[in-house]
């Protein structure tokens, strides 16, 4: 059974998204602190209270620290924090809210953008952490994937406001409804000053940069996700190196300023109907820079669906 198992998490490994990948990871990371955790509860109680190892202290190892000069000498923290959950409903809300609204971002943006919105929402979730923390001499630690979720769900909310999503009990609603009731109760919780204080400052800092990012691309045509895509192209290319050519002939491939895959100039698998979609790819944002998303036609955004797909 166990061999079964783990022959379906190699299997989504190797051929998932990016979604699929991020979810495993946080799964992993859970059940590997689990059995920490219990392994620690069992020494505890075979050589009674006076022991020193604890799963506070095992725990300040991986959270984010609102003392800023510890997360400084534990950088690792920085990242480690946005994949450790607390309890098994924690991990639960998190993948769910994860799972159902990150394909929504994925389908629009590419796929390769996910994990590098998830990365970069995650670390500003964690500066307006420590600055707010900081700034009222607060402690304590921040944990959780919920800081950089909010990135790639505001990320979505803001790229195709009107996509409708189904949630149970509600029925159809839209998706931009649904990123402000979740920013709206962060915004509650931080003014209430409730139990949860930093961790909705957090995530109030990873819904900002995820709006940030897609303002940025459509106004800039600049994708802040580039140079992660880019390291993880080289570190693939360089893990692979040295398998056997399939083909002697590959296609050269280009990326124009907003980050859609185009081919090379000269590359013969650039076919007529290619470029054609490419061309209107390129019409399409320049459109989106005057006059926003919103006003595209239903044709327009398709394209832009479609093209997503193939730059996965």
């Amino acid at each position: 059974m166990f061999k079964s198992i783990y022959k379906d998490i190699e299997y989504y490994v190797k051929t998932g998204n990016s979604l699929d990948k991020i979810i495993i990871v946080n799964v992993a990371v859970y059940i590997f602190f689990f059995l920490v955790f219990l392994g620690i509860r069992i020494f505890n109680l075979s050589n009674g209270a006076g022991s020193d190892i604890s799963e506070a202290l095992v725990r300040s190892y991986v959270a984010l620290n609102a003392d800023l000069f510890f997360d400084l000498r534990h950088p690792w923290v920085f990242f480690t924090h946005m994949f450790f959950h607390q309890g098994f409903f924690h991990l639960l809300f998190n993948m769910l809210i994860l799972f159902f609204l990150g394909r929504i971002t994925g389908d629009l943006l590419g796929d390769t953008r996910v994990f590098p919105l998830y990365i970069m929402a995650g670390l500003c979730s964690a500066i307006f952490y420590l600055t707010a923390t900081n700034a009222v001499g607060m402690g304590g630690t921040a944990i959780g994937a919920s800081g950089a979720i909010m990135g790639i769900v505001a990320a979505a909310g803001m790229v195709a406001p009107d996509f409708e999503v189904r949630l149970i009990l509600l029925g159809r609603v839209k998706l931009k409804y649904v990123v402000l009731a979740f920013i709206l109760i962060d915004v509650f919780s931080v003014a209430n000053g409730g139990s949860n204080w930093g961790g909705s400052i957090g995530h109030l800092g990873g819904a900002a940069f995820g709006l940030f990012y897609i303002h940025l691309m459509r106004t800039k045509g600049i994708d802040m996700a580039r140079p992660i895509i880019n390291m993880v192209d080289n570190w693939k290319q360089s893990s692979t190196k040295k398998a056997p050519k399939k083909s002697a002939f590959k296609a050269k491939v280009v990326y124009n300023k907003a980050g859609i895959r185009k081919p090379a100039k000269g590359s013969t698998a650039g076919s007529g109907k290619m470029t054609n979609l490419n061309d209107e790819v390129d019409r399409i944002l320049e459109k989106i820079k005057e006059v926003g998303y919103d006003n595209l036609s239903a044709e327009e955004k398709e394209t832009l669906f479609i093209a997503s797909k193939k730059d996965n």
